[in-house]
């Protein structure tokens, strides 16, 4: 989707972006735009017609028809269509799916495939089965979860699974033993020369909580924050403390839940606006009590030179914590990194290291490492 807001929809353009870098070009298929990369800028958007199935109608088609929700949600006819034209007149050396559901569209095009899986969907339908008290969500998690172990044998046969960490690839691999993976690790931006300013003893305390808003999994983060860990931390900083919600498409709960608990919201804002957020705030919070693909809001975090408190969930395998970072589900833990933070006389070195240690997780360096994983895994299958 274009422009991107949801965490899925970052990685595939940034993917698709710095991945022209490394071929003749790249082309993007997008809910309703064909853009082109080469040598890592837009040379080309086309635009067709189209729009994606609503959630409800999706949900009543993924019982009926006994698919995936993803499935029933973008795969329009539109797209459908779109998607095997653009296949069929390109000579494309590898085509790189996002999600399994759409890899099914293009099974018969006789190309090589890889497919981005982006989370562990066998952890996450099974997770929303369990904690779901809407009944529709709950049977359309479990059929969904279906569609996946029916599915997943034919697809592996034909593609390399692409997973974004090893604990995605454990749950893929319990399900389907001995399959082709590999792990493409998530890559962020970098602040360019980024203001961080002083900030006296007496500054608010700012945290900010990044991400699209119009997703359940964002709402419940939020209640999760204000339920648990904002009342403690409020009568610990008092008037000092500032919470910023900031991201994309906020929907009613969140709108109400920040005017209730008198929470700033930034809703929308452009790349550079939200540079001067991360910038300013003291820390960034991922107060989720479930987790997928989080691990771009940690890395965007440092890539502002700007620590996290995150709860436990959310903390990507072999993840060392960073310097002034907590990964904590106990509200005084959380209390006691942002005293020890202030507490620091040179916050602004910190910040710097923090801002040094994301350098290696640049989008470069992760595609570069992609690029010539997919050399090797396509010279392999040719030999």
């Amino acid at each position: 989707m274009l422009p991107t807001h949801m965490g899925h929809d970052i990685y595939i353009e940034k993917i698709a972006r710095h991945l022209s870098c490394h071929s003749r070009f790249v082309d993007l298929v997008c809910c309703q735009a064909i853009r082109r990369y080469r040598n890592g800028e837009i040379e080309s958007e086309v635009l067709y017609s189209n729009q994606m199935r609503g959630k409800i109608f999706a949900c009543i088609r993924t019982l009926f028809l006994r698919t995936h929700y993803l499935h029933e949600r973008i795969i329009t006819p539109s797209v459908l269509r779109v998607i095997q034209n653009q296949v069929e007149k390109e000579a494309y050396g590898i085509v790189l799916a996002s999600y399994l559901v759409t890899l099914v569209c293009l099974l018969n095009s006789g190309k090589k495939f890889a497919v981005f899986t982006h989370n562990d969907e066998f952890k996450m339908y099974m997770d929303i089965a369990q904690q779901s008290a809407n009944p529709l969500v709950h049977l359309v998690a479990k059929q969904s979860l279906g569609w996946l172990r029916r599915e997943i044998s034919r697809l592996a046969q034909v593609s390399v699974f692409l997973h974004i960490s090893s604990n995605d690839r454990d749950g893929y691999e319990r399900a389907l033993p001995g399959h082709k993976c590999l792990i493409t690790g998530v890559g962020t931006d970098l602040d360019e020369s980024p203001q961080w300013g002083s900030a006296p003893l007496d500054a608010p305390v700012i945290l900010s909580f990044v991400g699209s808003l119009g997703v359940q999994m964002a709402v419940d983060a939020l209640n999760n924050f204000y339920i648990h860990f904002y009342p403690q931390l409020h009568s610990a900083f008092g008037p000092r403390l500032k919470v910023r919600i900031v991201g994309s498409q906020p929907g009613t709960a969140i709108q109400k839940l920040c005017q209730t608990a008198g929470w700033e919201l930034h809703k929308d804002v452009s790349d550079f606006v939200l540079s001067q957020l991360l910038c300013e705030s003291t820390f960034t919070i991922l107060p989720f009590s479930y987790s997928n693909g989080v691990k771009l809001k940690l890395l965007r975090s440092l890539g502002s030179g700007t620590p996290f408190l995150s709860t436990t969930v959310s903390r990507p395998p072999n993840f060392a914590t960073p310097l002034g970072c907590c990964f904590s589900d106990n509200v005084e833990d959380w209390t006691a990194a942002i005293r020890f933070w202030l507490s620091q006389p040179d916050r602004f070195a910190m910040r710097q290291r923090l801002y040094d240690q994301a350098k290696a997780n640049s989008w470069p360096r992760i595609v570069d490492r992609l690029a010539n994983a997919l050399f090797v895994s396509l010279r392999d299958s040719v030999s």
